[in-house]
């Protein structure tokens, strides 16, 4: 089965299987049995990929012009950026950032191991999703809460998350389980921690623009700095 544009996100380094076999966008032919590595031939293997190139997953003996040599190793820590003008068929980096938060998410929770720490740089602007976060050792940073806001957050059971530098139009922690730590937020309406066991909330410089609603005694403050307007 060959491997679409979306896919490239979860393959390190591709095989050529045909001999002297060229590329719209490179300059000069590839070699049968080359390989191509994202990081080290990044020019080359996006040309690959924007050229719609069938591409075989490791060791099918198809026909295809490559051949998926390696996928991205689930255990690194992954630091992915976020941004307006971004595409989410990109890779996710500085240069090549995702559109939507929810492509971010969605990418860590399939191809990370959930033990890893993760990080997503969300650039300045504003993102209309209403973003359910399953996904543990999550870090959100992004640029101020004067520069990035987005929709509602519901944070799920069994997450470990911190969130950061950020505007929140309404921010929920739901389930048992969880601990979230909250640094220089904004949470435009209303904030609320449902009842529920075993849940943590921490918070140093956090404004609230509605109610804040703590069922079981579950949030704290350092520094006494919580705000509400």
């Amino acid at each position: 089965m060959g491997y679409s544009q979306t896919d490239k996100d979860r393959v390190q380094s591709l095989t050529v299987k045909k001999t002297s076999l060229s590329v719209q966008g490179v300059g000069r032919s590839l070699a049968k049995g080359q390989t191509i590595d994202r990081d080290a031939d990044t020019t080359i293997f996006d040309a690959i990929y924007e050229s719609g190139a069938t591409i075989a997953d490791t060791g099918s003996h198809s026909n295809e012009a490559f051949e998926v040599n390696s996928k991205r190793d689930r255990t690194i820590e992954p630091h992915f950026y976020v941004g307006p003008n971004g595409d989410d068929t990109n890779d996710g980096t500085r240069a090549k950032p995702f559109k939507t938060i929810d492509k971010a998410v969605s990418f860590l929770r399939n191809d990370f191991s959930a033990t890893v720490d993760k990080k997503v740089e969300v650039m300045a602007g504003s993102f209309a999703e209403n973003i359910t976060l399953d996904v543990d050792n999550v870090e959100f940073v992004g640029k101020g809460p004067n520069n990035t806001d987005m929709d509602n957050l519901t944070v799920n059971s069994g997450v470990n998350a911190e969130v950061e530098d950020m505007k929140v139009a309404n921010l929920t922690v739901d389930n048992a389980n969880t601990t979230l730590w909250l640094e220089d937020v904004e949470v435009g309406t209303d904030f609320t921690i449902n009842d529920n066991s075993n849940v943590s909330v921490s918070a140093d410089s956090m404004k609230v623009g509605g109610t804040v609603t703590d069922a079981g005694g579950h949030f704290s403050v350092f520094s006494d700095d919580l705000s509400t307007y």
